[in-house]
């Protein structure tokens, strides 16, 4: 701390000290220019030296003021900070001007890397989800296999139109399957039915089965039994 604190002092004397170069270079700038009037051949010398003699005094005493008063070495430091302020602030804004185009590229590129992240997670819960999903069925359609139960078998198309958006072909097909294990007993018939409509269902806009469609079912029904 105490370092950047000297080093900050540092820095505010030397733009004092460039006050004050600049007050001198000013007194010795008049004092060059009536020397030079002076010298003229044609020149006046009355109105040079009436002329110079306030602004002579005027530079003297600011010179003064700046060099050996309180005031005046503060009001040097404060405006040679609010200069050094001011050059550092353009300088800032001319970087950022600079880099602007590297930092909007980069900040693409940072969104597009959330948004695909947030996909992917999205995806890998939604695939988590029908993985638990397929896994139900298959347990269920293990009972049914067992014994056919209507209350599961109503469980499960129940399930089916509640999870409408995934995919249920392979629980058509075995579906079907049961009406052999059961010699096309009329519920197992009816239950393969449903699950026909649901399926074909979904491969429409409507989301219900098209004529075509019950009689592919009807078709796979029958060849079954």
């Amino acid at each position: 701390m105490d370092r950047i604190k000297l080093k900050f002092l540092g820095i505010i004397n030397h733009f004092e000290l460039m006050f004050q170069f600049n007050c001198l270079l000013l007194l010795i700038f008049v004092i060059g220019i009536n020397y030079f009037v002076i010298l003229l051949p044609s020149g006046s010398f009355q109105f040079p030296i009436l002329f110079s003699i306030p602004i002579l005094l005027f530079f003297l005493a600011l010179n003064y003021w700046v060099f050996f008063t309180s005031s005046g070495k503060a009001y040097a430091r404060k405006y040679n900070r609010e200069q050094a302020e001011q050059a550092e602030n353009q300088r800032k804004y001319l970087e950022k001007l600079k880099n602007q185009p590297l930092i909007e590229k980069a900040e693409k590129e940072r969104q597009g890397k959330e948004q695909l992240e947030q996909i992917k997670i999205a995806a890998e819960l939604l695939q988590e989800d029908i993985d638990l999903f397929n896994n139900r069925i298959q347990a269920k359609f293990g009972q049914l296999k067992i014994q056919f139960d209507e209350s599961i078998a109503k469980e499960m198309i129940d399930e089916f139109e509640v999870y409408r958006f995934y995919p249920i072909g392979q629980f058509y097909e075995s579906a079907l399957d049961l009406i052999v294990t059961y010699n096309g007993d009329i519920r197992v018939k009816l239950f393969a039915l449903k699950v026909g409509r649901l399926h074909f269902g979904r491969g429409n806009l409507w989301q219900k089965t098209s004529t075509h469609d019950e009689q592919t079912i009807q078709n796979d029904i029958n060849a079954r039994c």
